[in-house]
C-alpha cells in the first residue's frame, strides 16, 4: 500500500493565503466601489432589465455614501462621487 497517497502538509500556505486575501481587500480604491454601485443601478434602468425600485436603491445607497464620506475624500474623489450621482439622477428621472 506504499505509495497510494501522499500527506502534504499545507499550514504554512493558510497562512499565506489568508495574508494575501487581506492585502487585496486594502487595494481597493473609491472610485471603484462607486463605479460597481453606479453600473448595478445603471443596470436597472435599462429597458431590458428596468426596475427602478432597485435602481432607486442602489442610488440610494451612493447617496448615503456621499453623506457618510463628507470631508473625508480627496477633491477627485468627491467629483467622481458627485458627478456620478448627478447622472444616475437624471437618467432615473428619465424613466419615472
Amino acid at each position: 500500500m506504499e505509495g497510494d497517497f501522499k500527506i502534504i502538509d499545507k499550514r504554512g500556505k493558510r497562512k499565506e493565503e489568508s495574508k494575501e486575501s487581506k492585502d487585496s481587500v486594502v487595494d481597493v480604491r473609491f472610485e471603484e466601489i462607486v463605479f460597481q454601485l453606479a453600473a448595478v443601478a445603471s443596470t436597472f434602468l435599462e429597458e431590458k432589465n428596468k426596475d427602478l425600485k432597485s435602481a432607486k436603491h442602489f442610488i440610494d445607497l451612493l447617496d448615503l455614501l456621499e453623506k457618510k464620506t463628507k470631508n473625508n475624500l480627496t477633491q477627485e474623489e468627491e467629483k467622481f462621487l458627485k458627478e456620478t450621482l448627478t447622472h444616475l439622477k437624471m437618467e432615473y428621472v428619465k424613466h419615472v
